[in-house]
């Protein structure tokens, strides 16, 4: 789940991918980051 990173009409978008299968996407609060799941996203990984 190492960070990555795409760019959208000029703005940096960082993200994280994990596992596979149906896709889940996960968004933290304004003040928050990608810690906000850190223990969710490697159990959520696991499962299809």
């Amino acid at each position: 789940m190492e960070p990555q990173a795409i760019k959208i009409d000029g703005d940096r978008i960082a993200y994280r991918a994990a596992g596979e299968g149906p896709v889940l996407l996960l968004i933290h609060g304004l003040a928050g980051s990608a810690v906000t799941w850190r223990h969710v996203m490697p159990a959520l990984a696991e499962r299809v």
